[in-house]
């Protein structure tokens, strides 16, 4: 299996998904809930924010996109990998293509340990702006206006329950900083669970052996 995925990986530039993307900087403020230990409410931390489109279609057809997260805490390292779903119970799950990029639901897709519970993170856009899901218009879009999302927890079955804001304001312009990977950057109070994590593990080993890492 790490080899097919390292093949398709090596096919791709390096990533099997999200070959390539637009990097910001982004405020994460914690404002409400026990999301981490230490982070009490109005804890600010400035994170690295990654758009991105799944399979990189041409122009503006819809695609599966994508928004990771390079988090840096007192724990230590954490990044987070959001992608376009349902909200709703069932459809949390399944990946859904759009047309904009503050349009829906982002999720993590598959659950997190966080703080002892099960559960999964969501990104949902805020206000009434459309914005393009066009990689080569986004820089213009965040300098007009920086875009904001709320940051939510749910149980596999229950509601999203708010915890704090992100929002994606100056584009990046600091050093490379490799792939976003999860099942390398995470903490005990804030990592990916679940039976599927065995195939994620070998999706994100095979695209590191890609890149020689």
């Amino acid at each position: 299996m790490r080899g097919g995925f390292a093949a398709f990986s090596r096919l791709r530039g390096g990533h099997v998904f999200h070959p390539s993307g637009n990097m910001y900087v982004a405020t994460l403020t914690i404002d409400r809930g026990d999301f981490l230990r230490g982070a009490a409410r109005n804890r600010t931390y400035e994170v690295v924010a990654r758009f991105s489109r799944a399979l990189s279609l041409p122009g503006g057809l819809p695609d599966i996109l994508g928004i990771a997260l390079h988090v840096p805490t007192e724990e230590g390292l954490i990044d987070l990998l959001f992608a376009t779903t349902g909200r709703r119970v069932g459809a949390r799950h399944v990946l859904l293509p759009r047309r904009s990029f503050t349009s829906g639901a982002y999720t993590t897709l598959m659950p997190y340990a966080v703080r002892g519970r099960t559960a999964l993170l969501g990104l949902f856009p805020q206000g009434h702006r459309r914005v393009s899901a066009r990689l080569d218009r986004l820089d213009e879009a965040v300098a007009a206006a920086p875009l904001s999302f709320r940051l939510a927890s749910a149980s596999l079955l229950g509601r999203w329950r708010p915890h704090g804001t992100l929002r994606v304001h100056t584009l990046w312009t600091g050093e490379d900083l490799g792939a976003f990977d999860p099942e390398l950057h995470n903490v005990p109070e804030l990592h990916p669970t679940g039976p599927f994590q065995t195939f994620r593990r070998e999706a994100y080993r095979g695209s590191r052996r890609a890149r020689g890492e």
